[in-house]
C-alpha cells in the first residue's frame, strides 16, 4: 500500500504557516501533483519562488531519500487520483433523474442491489473471525492510506466506547518499527489498489505482530494472511455504503461478543 502524498503533507498544511517555505511547497504539490513526476527540482523551485536547496530540505522533511523517490510517490498518487475520479462518473449520480418517490426508490434499489451482490456469506464469516481475534489482541493497529480513514476511524472510535483502544496510522515505517506483544495489524486496502502485502513486507509484519489481517476488495495476487474480502460495487455510492456497513457490522459483532462474555 502506498502512503499518499497527502498523508505526509497534511501536517505541514495544517500548521497554517502560509509564509513558510515548506507550506508553500506542500500546497503547490498537493494542487499540482500530476505535474510533479515530470518536473525537475529546479523547475519546482522556480514555480514556488524558493531555492533548489529548499526543495531538497522539503523532500527530506517529508521522509523521502531523494527527489526521484518523491517524484515516484507523486506519480503513484496521480494514478490513485485518476482511479478515484473515474469512480464517480456523472451518469451514476444518485437521484439525478429527480427527487420524487419513484425516482428515489429506483436509485435506492440499484444501490442496495449492488451491496447485496458484493458482500457474501464468506465475507461475514471472515468478519466474525476477524472480530474475535481483534477482541483477543491487546495491541491493535489499523493501517491504510487516507482513502480508508473513515472506515478505520469509525471502528476505532466506536470500540473506544467499550474500552477497546485501537490505533490508526498511514505511516508504513511506524508499523514496522517495534515488535508488539499480543498484537494485531489490520491493513485496509480499498479497491484492491496496489496490495501492500509483498513477501518482504509480510515477513516484516509477522516479525512484529502476532496477527496480520487484510481487508480489501477484488484483491490482485496471492494474499499471504487472513483477510476479509468483498467484491467491488459498480457504483461509488454503494461502494462507500458497503464499507460503512462492514465497519458497523464489526462493531455489532464486537458488542455481541462482549455480551456473550458477560
Amino acid at each position: 500500500m502506498i502512503e499518499m502524498i497527502y498523508d505526509r503533507l497534511s501536517g505541514i498544511i495544517a500548521s497554517g504557516a502560509t509564509d513558510d517555505v515548506n507550506y508553500i511547497l506542500a500546497k503547490f504539490v498537493l494542487q499540482n501533483v500530476d505535474e510533479i513526476p515530470d518536473t525537475s527540482i529546479y523547475t519546482l523551485a522556480k514555480k514556488c519562488g524558493v531555492s533548489p536547496a529548499s526543495v531538497t530540505r522539503f523532500v527530506q522533511k517529508c521522509g523521502f531519500s531523494s527527489f526521484v523517490e518523491f517524484k515516484d510517490n507523486c506519480r503513484d498518487e496521480k494514478y490513485a487520483r485518476e482511479l478515484s475520479q473515474n469512480f464517480h462518473p456523472i451518469e451514476d449520480m444518485p437521484f439525478a433523474d429527480g427527487y420524487g418517490e419513484a425516482e428515489r426508490n429506483a436509485d435506492l434499489e440499484v444501490i442496495f442491489s449492488d451491496i447485496r451482490s458484493c458482500i457474501s456469506e464468506s465475507s461475514l464469516k471472515q468478519a466474525e473471525e476477524f472480530t474475535k481475534e481483534l477482541m483477543e489482541s491487546d495491541d491493535v493497529v489499523f493501517f491504510g492510506i487516507s482513502f480508508v480513514q473513515i472506515f478505520a476511524k469509525h471502528i476505532v472510535d466506536e470500540l473506544l466506547n467499550f474500552g477497546k483502544y485501537c490505533g490508526y496510522t498511514t505511516d508504513k515505517d511506524a508499523i514496522l518499527r517495534n515488535k508488539r506483544k499480543n498484537s494485531m495489524i489490520v491493513i485496509v486496502s480499498m479497491f484492491g489498489y496496489k496490495l501492500p502485502l509483498d513477501e518482504d513486507f509480510y515477513k516484516q509484519l509477522t516479525q512484529n505482530y502476532d496477527r496480520v489481517w487484510l481487508i480489501t476488495q477484488n484483491p490482485r495476487g496471492r494474499i499471504p494472511c487472513k483477510s476479509i474480502q468483498m467484491k467491488l460495487c459498480p457504483h461509488s455510492t454503494s461502494n462507500y455504503m458497503l464499507w460503512m456497513l462492514l465497519a458497523d457490522e464489526i462493531v455489532y459483532m464486537y458488542k455481541r461478543l462482549l455480551c456473550d462474555k458477560n
